[in-house]
């Protein structure tokens, strides 16, 4: 059985690198149906799973193999995207997971976005980012939200006054944050201002008090983390339906 969870308070035992992920999507909700769910076998919690426009999220808290029931509630809301610690179907790519610790970076020229950043810098960033994401109007609300409320960071640097690169750590959970986006506009890459923005919010998120920050990438782009500071901890699996 699957319902839907109503204390965030429920998840305190669950033990994932996904979780920051999980709490964002409760916390910040933009339909009636996006929020946290449970999947039950035998009154246990197996499954956690977050719904957030047309993206899941799901943790495996236990040891069930049957996902009958999950993907027919998937599909019931539409989900085309899901982001898990486990393997659901064969169709899913798999990522290398990485951690690091927040730590303070050198000043740079990277600025980051706060309550008084304009309009135009949403824009870009989304610009960058989300190529064939969402739109705009879909994205801005929630992570507006999320900047004003210290539930995400937001670095970059401008050239020509646009924002040419930039890093996001889109959920930031108490002591711990997943880094979400990193781009870099083509006309301004192989000038190291990646590795400068994932710096300043390593930097910007130590202030806050998070001690572990994630994300998970490309294996041709290890390399590049790893001169940051990041290691393997393990595996993100991920699908897109066209």
């Amino acid at each position: 059985m699957i319902k839907k969870i109503t204390d965030i308070n429920a998840l305190s035992g669950v033990n994932s690198p996904l979780l920051p992920l999980i709490y964002s999507d409760f916390l910040y909700k933009q339909s009636e149906s996006d929020g946290v769910y449970e999947y039950n076998e035998n009154n246990d919690a197996e499954i956690i799973l977050s719904l957030k426009n047309n993206t899941a999220t799901l943790v495996k808290t236990g040891e069930t193999d049957d996902f009958e029931e999950l993907s027919s509630f998937l599909s019931f809301f539409g989900i085309s995207e899901i982001i898990s610690d486990f393997k659901i179907n064969e169709t899913m790519n798999k990522y290398p997971l990485l951690g690091a610790d927040s730590h303070k970076c050198s000043e740079n020229i990277a600025e980051v976005l706060s309550s008084q950043s304009e309009f135009s810098k949403y824009e870009d960033i989304y610009a960058l980012l989300c190529e064939n994401g969402e739109n705009f109007s879909n994205w801005f609300p929630a992570f507006s939200r999320k900047i004003n409320n210290a539930g995400a960071v937001c670095s970059y640097i401008k050239s020509k006054n646009k924002i040419s690169s930039v890093c996001v750590a889109s959920a930031v959970c108490g002591k711990c944050a997943i880094i979400s986006g990193v781009a870099t506009h083509p006309r301004y890459r192989n000038k190291g201002y990646a590795s400068i923005c994932v710096e300043r919010v390593l930097s910007e998120l130590l202030k806050m008090g998070v001690e572990t920050v994630c994300l998970w990438c490309e294996r041709c782009n290890l390399n590049f983390y790893k001169k940051l500071g990041f290691s393997e901890i393990g595996e993100v699996y991920y699908s897109e339906e066209d």
